[in-house]
């Protein structure tokens, strides 16, 4: 009897799961579209980039001024059109943003915010980037430094901020900026290349299990989880393309910031603070990127480039979904348990 109570539980919980994702499916068919129609202040690339601008303090108080899609929407005051259009006229800043990880989400969606700036480049004085990363794949953070190169080639000046961690893939993602601004305990450097992972060839020989790899090419798998870690011959190709992509990384650092003194690039990293005290030349100026954004808001308008978030990435939706996927895994969870206790 506890058996079928068990199983109607969890199609409980799977009809519950269906419905929530039918209604969505409704939703996203019967939204109508948010996209604004095209101005000549902008030209808009992406039916989900939203453009907030954000107000020099000197004209905060006075006015209140947003954007939705492309098009500049004055409120408030009269005459405010005219110091809205000023946006058209190049004289505020773009404003983006990457909080990375390991492997680079949102690296995509940053690209086209990267395409964005440069089609309407006309309309500002630069860009700025608030960046906080650790570091991550090298592949992926080869991606977001050719996006930044972008932007460097396309004649836009680049600050970057960082109030965290600017290192190893971060700190390549940001050597195409005109200026690096970090916090003062913020980490900075790191130039290397790592690579790190259990090898299980001698524990599964122990246990008489051989592991087999077969290949074509001598340099196909080198090293792996279950290939032998005593084969030097394999070790040392893998070795070798760590030191070619360190030389790489090492190249570009001296390509965009040729003062940093060789010696410096091995891996290790310091405080912000550190590295501006003894003249290493990481970064140009110490402040966290709230002060520098509001510094540079003082005299200038900000437009922040963004995405429209979709019906399940926040509010009662977002809600119900987390739910229905707890309800469903314990569901799941008391069912599987139900019938191992049943087949013992």
């Amino acid at each position: 009897m506890q058996y079928l109570v068990d199983v109607a539980y969890a199609l409980f919980w799977l009809g519950m799961a269906a419905t929530c994702f039918a209604v969505a499916a409704a939703i996203r068919r019967g939204a109508p579209s948010r996209q604004a129609p095209k101005s000549s202040n902008f030209v808009h690339t992406s039916d989900k980039t939203t453009f907030t601008l954000h107000e020099s303090f000197a004209t905060l108080n006075a006015r209140r001024v947003r954007t939705r899609g492309a098009e500049v929407v004055t409120e408030t005051t009269e005459g405010t059109q005219a110091e809205a259009e000023a946006i058209g006229r190049g004289n505020c800043w773009a404003w983006l943003r990457f909080h990375g990880d390991i492997k680079a989400t949102g690296k995509d969606a940053f690209a086209l915010l990267v395409t964005e700036v440069i089609m309407n480049k006309e309309k500002f004085k630069g860009v700025i980037v608030q960046l906080n990363s650790p570091g991550g794949g090298v592949a992926e953070y080869g991606q977001l430094y050719a996006e930044m190169l972008r932007l460097k080639n396309a004649g836009i000046e680049i600050h970057t901020t960082t109030d965290t961690y600017l290192c190893s893939g971060g700190y390549l993602m940001a050597l195409p900026s005109t200026r690096i601004i970090a916090s003062e305990l913020a980490y900075v450097g790191s130039v290397g290349v790592v690579t790190e992972f259990p090898n299980f060839y001698h524990a599964a020989k122990k246990i008489g299990i051989t592991p087999i790899t077969a290949t074509a090419g001598t340099r196909k798998r080198t090293i792996t989880q279950l290939s032998n870690p005593d084969d030097e011959e394999k070790m040392a190709a893998f070795q070798e393309k760590l030191d070619h992509i360190f030389e790489q990384f090492k190249s570009l650092v001296h390509q965009h910031r040729p003062a940093i003194d060789v010696q410096h690039l091995n891996g290790d990293s310091w405080s912000a603070r550190y590295t501006v005290d003894h003249e290493m030349h990481f970064v140009d100026e110490i402040a966290t990127s709230a002060e520098y954004i509001a510094r540079i808001r003082a005299t200038n308008d900000i437009v922040e480039l963004g995405f429209k978030k979709g019906p399940f990435e926040g509010g009662l939706l977002k809600l119900i979904t987390k739910g229905v996927e707890s309800g469903m895994s314990q569901g799941v969870d008391r069912l599987l348990t139900r019938m191992l206790e049943d087949s013992h």
